[in-house]
Formats: C-alpha cells, structure tokens, sequence
C-alpha cells in the first residue's frame, strides 16, 4: 500500500497541478481580454455552478469511495455497480433541479435589480455546469475507488481549463473581440467532454461486476458532504458579499489572489481525494496506526511541495499579482495572508478526509458550521471597512479553527472491534 499511495499522490498532484497552470493561463487571458469585472463575473458564476454541483452530489463521491473498500473486502462487487448506478440516477434529478434553481433564481434577481451589470450573463450561463459538474465528480469518484487515478485526474479540471483557455486564446490571437459569454461557453464545451468521457469509462469499467444490492444512503451522503457544502457554500456567500458591496472588480481581484492560493489547496485537494481510498481501506482493517500515519505523512510532504510557492506569495505578491494587470496588484495583502492560512491547511494534513473515511462525518460537519459561520461573519463584519482584505482574515481565521479542530478529534479516534476480536 505504501508503494501505491506514493503513486497516487503523485499522480493527482502532476494532474491537478497541470489543471491550476490551466486554469491559471485562462483567468490569467480573461484579465486580458474582458479586464477584472468579467474575472468577477466568470468566478461568481463557475463558484456557484460548483457550490450547487457539490450540493446535487450529496456526499455519493465519498461514499462510493469509502464502501467500495468494504464491498471489494466481501467479495460482492455488483453492489458496487448498482450503488453507482443509483446514484447517478440520483444525481441526474438533484442536479437538473439545481440547474434550473440557479437559472431561475440568476434571471429573478436579473430583473429585479435597478440597473443590473450586463456582464451578470455570464454567471446565469454557467447553469448547465451544475449538472456536469456533479456528474463528473461521481462517475470520477467510481474510477478512483478502483485505481483508475491517471485517468480520473486527467478529466478533472485539466481536459476542461485546457479546452476553455485554448478556445479563448484562439479568439483573442485571431484579433477578433471576445464576447464575455465566450467564457463560459468556453467552459461548458471542455466540461461536457469530460463529463462524456467519465461517465463512458465507468460504464465499460463495470459492465461485467454483474447483478448485486444497491448500497445507498442519502442522509449519511448528507451527511458526509455536509462539510464539504458548507466550506463551499462560504467561499461563495464571501465572493458574493464582496461583488455586492465592493463591486465585480473587487470580486475578481481578490478571486485572483485566492486563485494562487488554490495551488496550496490543490495540493491538500489532490493528497486528500489520493489518500481517501487508502484512509478507508486503513480504517476498514481498524489500522488506527496507519489512519494516523498516512495524514501526518500527506502533511509533510505537502509542506515541502508548497513552501517555494508560499515564499513567493509572502515575499513577492505585487509581481505575482501584477501579471493580470495594475489593478490587480491592490490585493497583493489579500494574497500573503490567504497563502500563510493555506500553508496551515497543508500542514495539518487530510484531516477532513480521515474523519470521514473513519466514520466522523458528524463531528466533522458541526466543526464545518463553526468554521465557515466565523469565516462569513468576519467578512460581512470587515468588508465594508477593509474591503476584500476582511475576506481574507475572515477565511484565515476559519482555517484554523478548522483544522486544529479537526486534527484534535481524529486523534481521539480509535477502530470499533470487529465481533471475532471482541469474542477473543
């Protein structure tokens, strides 16, 4: 197992880093072209479509991760096609549902405003993604349980960001004028291929486990996925108080701050989602040993991997800010306190992951209401006064108590006896 987590993690890492040089080029092109209110926009837009997608999945990624270990350990793995099964069914109903919810609820809000931002189309247009979004996650979730890393990576964000910030490139190089609903179109285009392209691969992947007993269970999904709402939902609720209060720029700039950010946290993303299967695994044979050593390991490697970049945002965030254009360079402060939080969450480890992969997903859902209720209420309290910058101590102080919380509680795990152990 050791030897295979060493590849994995180096697998998700390779391809989620190839997915934020992507996504970088393509914000970085956006500011080019259409400056920082459509960065604004664009960002608002593709944080709600995830939010939501998230939301559509209710937990079914995870849990196909963490009971596939238990159905492969018992021999019935038609189980596990059924369970996959049922709920992409499943998701296929939330997640339309929730696509309508964000366009109806985009065009309401559209037509009651007194004099609305025509570039707020862009954010109605990224409705779609919603269901892709959740469809990918779980048919992805589904080939990662079974090994397919190289593959399952490959479609999460790098096929897509890749797509989007070629077909934007080719516009602006052709000296034609790129239209702001280029932008999600762009993306849409890159993110129904992957999805394609997932869902085709887990069919053909399973098409021969044969016949067996769905294992779901949406209020454990919920459950489970409650956290990873939660922390969504307030990286939104915070991008959206900064469009209304401050305007789109200020969304967009300090979205292009944490965006530098989201490399420390693709590196804490890709270790965790890499890690799960052998967390779950780990906890199924009750090795608290291994739980235990797995995080604290994924932790130190991580902080090696990100030190050189969280250098460069301490030391130099003007430059690194500056790439976009002059006006960006007003969140270079943003920029070194969200690179030290971020930092902090690497070295702590998969800590949230562990705790679902062990069953905690309780207690890591009430450590989730806390942490993001601090980090929206710090920025609703700082934003009219400090601007963005209250958005950015408001998460810093939220990744704190998130993870220190959360390492606490894991450290007081231990594996409940199986009943042959108990009897002896």
């Amino acid at each position: 197992m050791k030897g295979r987590i060493g590849f994995d993690l180096a697998v998700g890492l390779g391809l989620r880093g190839l997915g934020a040089v992507s996504g970088f080029v393509l914000l970085w092109l956006i500011a080019k072209v259409n400056g920082s209110e459509a960065v604004g926009a664009y960002q608002l837009g593709l944080t709600t479509a995830t939010m939501l997608a998230v939301i559509s999945v209710a937990g079914l990624d995870f849990l196909i991760i963490r009971e596939a270990a238990v159905i492969v350990r018992r021999g019935t793995i038609g189980d596990l096609r059924e369970t996959f099964t049922k709920g992409r069914r499943f998701i296929l109903c939330s997640g339309t549902a929730c696509a309508l919810l964000m366009l109806v609820g985009g065009l309401s809000i559209y037509a009651l405003a007194d004099a609305p931002n025509p570039l707020l189309y862009i954010i109605l247009a990224f409705s779609p993604a919603v269901l892709l979004l959740a469809l990918l996650r779980h048919s992805n979730a589904l080939l990662r349980s079974q090994g397919s890393v190289l593959l399952s990576q490959s479609l999460e964000g790098v096929l897509y960001t890749s797509i989007a910030a070629g077909v934007i490139a080719v516009l602006w190089l052709a000296n034609s004028d790129v239209e702001p609903i280029a932008l999600p179109l762009a993306y849409l285009a890159g993110l129904a291929l992957a999805t394609g392209i997932s869902l085709f691969a887990a069919r053909r992947l399973s098409r021969n486990w044969g016949e067996g007993t769905a294992q779901i269970d949406i209020p454990t999904g919920l459950r489970v996925t409650g956290a990873p709402i939660l922390m969504t939902s307030g990286e939104w609720l915070t991008l959206l108080a900064i469009g209304a209060i401050a305007g789109l720029s200020d969304a967009g700039i300090y979205r292009t701050a944490f965006m530098f950010c989201l490399l420390f946290q693709l590196v804490n993303a890709s270790f965790s989602t890499m890690a799960g299967p052998h967390i779950a695994k780990a906890s199924a044979a009750g090795d608290r040993a291994g739980v235990m050593g797995i995080t604290h390991k994924v932790g130190l490697i991580g902080l090696v991997m990100v030190a050189p970049l969280a250098a460069l945002c301490l030391v130099l965030p003007e430059l690194l800010l500056g790439l976009f254009g002059e006006e960006f360079i007003a969140g270079a402060l943003a920029l070194q306190i969200l690179a030290a939080a971020q930092t902090i969450n690497v070295v702590f480890g998969p800590v949230g992951a562990a705790l679902i992969m062990v069953g905690r997903e309780r207690q890591l859902l009430k450590i989730e209401v806390a942490a993001t209720s601090l980090a929206v209420i710090l920025a609703l309290a700082l934003i009219p006064v400090l601007g963005f910058l209250g958005a950015a101590i408001g998460f810093a102080c939220a990744t704190i108590l998130r993870n220190a919380a959360s390492r606490f509680i894991l450290s007081r795990w231990h594996p409940t006896p199986q009943p042959h152990e108990a009897s002896a």
